[in-house]
């Protein structure tokens, strides 16, 4: 099994029947260039798990919690999102720190999605994990997911 590396912060494995996603995947499915992100991308199954790091301002960083960040995000969806349907709020560890997140459903190109986001902060740092699947997501599907969350490791 391969480990993925995100700027020597955070690890995570990338099981079989999975490939790293290359930046140019990364840049067609987040439509833009940013390059603090990595990714694995089940093509058969439609499962893909991303990871953002972003160092916001110390204040920020501070003040600010794993669930308010999660709700900006949720924010944003709302707004930006096409046939967004909001989930359920989750609190979960991951890297062994706490994060808050939720889940939702959407659709791209009339194909029906599940997904979760989940934010947790570390060494100055916020991460935000990105989980999707082709709805309906199946307990297998969820497993293997999860098995990702639980193999990240903060470096």
């Amino acid at each position: 099994m391969e480990t993925v590396t995100l700027k020597k912060s955070l690890s995570f494995d990338c099981p079989d029947g999975f490939h790293v996603m290359s930046r140019d995947e990364l840049k067609k499915l987040y439509l833009d260039s940013y390059r603090n992100r990595a990714g694995v991308w089940d093509t058969k199954r439609h499962l893909i798990v991303s990871v953002f790091r972003n160092k916001p301002l110390k204040l920020f960083y501070k003040m600010s919690d794993e669930k308010a960040a999660a709700d900006g995000i949720r924010n944003l969806f709302r707004k930006k999102m096409p046939e967004y349907k909001e989930g359920k709020s989750v609190e979960t560890a991951i890297a062994g720190q706490r994060a808050s997140g939720f889940d939702y459903t959407y659709r791209v190109k009339g194909v029906a999605q599940e997904a979760s986001v989940y934010v947790f902060k570390h060494k100055g740092y916020v991460y935000t994990v990105y989980c999707y699947a082709r709805a309906p997501l199946t307990k297998d599907d969820a497993k293997i997911l999860r098995g990702i969350l639980d193999s990240m490791r903060t470096l």
